[in-house]
Parts: structure tokens; sequence; C-alpha cells
């Protein structure tokens, strides 16, 4: 791994892991669960103190399992809560006691599974299986699954269509919102891509990537029936560089949070030949709702790269979070050319107003090391998990580890 990044990170968290805010000393992030061959994707806490995390594994034969681990300890033990052979489970969530996980079953045939619990995880039971519609479509991933107010399921997925034969055979992306209301599913087309969802005072909100060019962020009043566009956002706007959506999220005072990746690219022409510099950013947006009469958004942008003015270096976010004191939690990964990169966790505090980075952890030095989703629980306890896996080891693809951590509520200073 790069000696600067290393340097950069041990420096991060030797001067930045102990702070104090108002009387109170912020907990650094530390190690709450690991399991070999294994991948955590989602994580939510409800509001009994439940913690959920849920993926996939692979039991001693090689079959893959989606399970769910519960802590009902803030993260310092686990339980299994549910296991579901031949499947996988990629997202998660939990609203007013409903808990529900989304994910991939596989085997004689494929498609999306959704599952929920009402009772804190002590059962599960099956809310909706979704085959594939016929043999020219197979479902690619399942991006998102979200609850609203009223107790109604969103789940994003993806399919592929595929037509044609032989050397003719195109592929075409069709992104699906699958809607749960009243214990009745039904399907909600849409023309737009469509990567996450999230409901606020019944409005729903989704990010998409048209094109993988830029990104826009789209609103429904009435249930997924119809949509307006409040973003479309794009970092290179006179360049090429493309901008992507990875998760969004709305805080404490009605604010969307949105978080993705953006390249700026700079050319330079030397004798007629054009050399290109890439400089990749972790983007943060922020839009407050228009006034009642309006129709305009406003938005502000936080640009953030792990090495400053850096090219070629990933800075990547992959979730947001808001806790319930309205600060801003972003976990991803960023690396510096030749390195595998690390996990990286930032704040947006909302007292201060000011970002700052609060975790940087790798596993090992030979692992990719990434932060997939975060969340937080009633009590302000942030729980970010991840992954970290080598690209090869001596007998084939090296194992997946499922990674959690956690930094638990400010605590009151020690007594003198």
């Amino acid at each position: 791994m790069s000696s600067v990044l290393l340097a950069l990170g041990a420096a991060l968290l030797s001067t930045g892991s102990v702070t104090t805010h108002a009387q109170l000393v912020e907990p650094v992030w530390e190690a709450a669960d690991e399991i070999e061959a294994a991948v955590a994707r989602g994580v939510a806490a409800d509001n009994w103190g439940n913690l959920f995390v849920a993926g996939s594994m692979n039991d001693a034969a090689g079959t893959g399992h989606a399970i769910v681990q519960k802590s009902t300890t803030q993260g310092k033990t686990w339980v299994p809560s549910d296991d579901i052979a031949g499947a996988q489970f990629q997202r998660l969530t939990s609203r007013d006691n409903i808990t529900v996980t989304a994910g991939i079953y596989y085997g004689g045939e494929r498609g999306c599974l959704v599952r929920g619990s009402m009772d804190g995880g002590a059962t599960w039971s099956e809310w909706g299986r979704f085959p594939d519609p016929n043999p020219k479509y197979i479902v690619l991933k399942l991006w998102d699954v979200e609850l609203d107010g009223s107790g109604n399921i969103y789940v994003v997925a993806e399919y592929r269509e595929t037509t044609g034969k032989g050397n003719n055979v195109t592929y075409v992306s069709r992104p699906v919102i699958l809607k749960r209301e009243a214990d009745v599913w039904r399907t909600i087309s849409v023309s737009f891509p469509v990567t996450k969802v999230v409901c606020v005072d019944g409005d729903v909100y989704c990010t998409g990537d048209p094109g993988d060019v830029f990104w826009e962020v789209r609103k429904s009043s009435d249930g997924g029936h119809t949509w307006s566009l409040p973003d479309s956002y794009r970092l290179d706007v006179n360049g090429s560089g493309k901008s992507d959506a990875a998760d969004i999220a709305v805080d404490r005072n009605g604010n969307l949070i949105v978080v993705g990746k953006g390249t700026r690219v700079e050319v330079t022409t030397v004798r007629r030949k054009n050399t290109y510099t890439y400089y990749h950013y972790w983007i943060v947006r922020k839009g407050t709702p228009p006034p009642v009469g309006a129709t305009a958004w406003t938005w502000t942008t936080d640009l953030f790269q792990f090495l400053p003015d850096s090219a070629s270096t990933t800075n990547t976010p992959s979730a947001v979070a808001v806790d319930p004191k309205n600060n801003v939690h972003v976990t991803g990964r960023c690396s510096a050319p030749g390195s595998t990169g690390r996990w990286v966790t930032r704040q947006l505090t909302d007292a201060t107003g000011t970002w700052a980075t609060t975790d940087v952890f790798d596993l090992e030095t030979e692992y990719y090391t990434m932060g997939n989703r975060i969340a937080a629980d009633p009590s302000g306890n942030v729980f970010a998990i991840g992954e970290a896996f080598a690209e090869v080891s001596a007998t084939g693809p090296a194992p997946r580890q499922w990674i959690v951590r956690r930094k638990l509520a400010p605590l009151a200073p020690p007594a003198p």
C-alpha cells in the first residue's frame, strides 16, 4: 500500500480519534463483528433497540445462504435471526418496528425475495417472491428496499432483457419498483434509472444515473404514479467526467442528502497530442425543498478527496445515514494509485456544520476494504457494515469477509 496513504491514515487516526464537543467525549469507531466467507449488505435498527445486519455467506458445503444477524447489545454480541438457503440478502430496512430484508434467490428459478419481521426479528415471514417474468429476463440486481410511514414497502430491482440471437444479441436494463400496499404487490413501471429510494411525509424520492453521465433525483407525491425532477447533477459540466449517485437520505429538517462520486477531466494539449488527467471526488449534495408556492430547490455541494488535489485516486462513498442529532454519516472507500484502498467514514456535525473523517480502516494491507452501508439507532449509535477481500488467493478467488464497525453515542466525560 502507498506509504503516503498509510501515513495520512495514521495521522488522521492519531490526531482525530478523540474529540470533545459540548463536554461530551466522542467515541472512536471500533470492530463489532467479523464473519469469514460472508458479505454484509444491509444494516438497520428498530425502535426496540435491536440491530440487524443482512447479507450472505457460504456453509461448509459451499451452499449460499441469505442471513440476518441480530444484536440486542449495540453490536457487542450477535445471534442468528434469519437464514434462507439458495439466496442472498442485499438490503435491509426498519421503520416503526417493521423490519424488511430483500435480496435474490436462485436455483431452479431466479428472482427477487422479500421477507419481513414485526416482532423484533424473533420470527420472519416471506412477504414477496418475484420470479423472472419469462426466459428473456433475468434479475441483475436488487438495489434497495424502503418503508414509508404507512407501512408500504418499496423494492427497487433491475432486470436484464435479452433480445436477438447469435451475434445479434442485445441486452437492455429494465428498472422496476415493486410496491406492497395493503398486503398487495404491484409493479411501478418507470422510464428512468432507479437505484435508491427514501420515503418521508408521504413523498417518495429516488436517485438514478441516466447513462452514468449525470445523476438525477426524482420525487413522487402520489405513491409512484407521477414523478418530478428536483435535481440533475454532473460535477464535470464542461468536460467528459461522469457522476454517479450512490445513496439518498433525509435529515431531520426535511433536506435531502445525496451521496455519490464524480470525475473531473483535465485535458492538456502539447504538439496536437492530448493528455487526460482524471480527478475523482467523493460528493455530498444537500437539497432544501422550495418554500410554499415555489418550485426551485436549493442545492449545496461538498467535495472530498482522501488525498487532496491528487489525480487517479479513488473516492467512492457508498451510503449515508442521519442520526437523531441530525449529524450526517457517510461511508465508502478511498485509495491511492497502486494501493488496495481503505474503508473511510466521514461525519457532518450538525452543531458546527463541518465535515471530518472519523474512520480510516483496513483489515490487512493486501485486502480491498470498503464500507457498504451505514445506519444510526434511536440512541445515536452509528453502525457501518462492509467487506474485505483480495482479488486472488493461491487457490483462486479469496473469500470475502463480513465486517461490522460501530461508533457509540457520545459519553459524558469521566469524573475528575
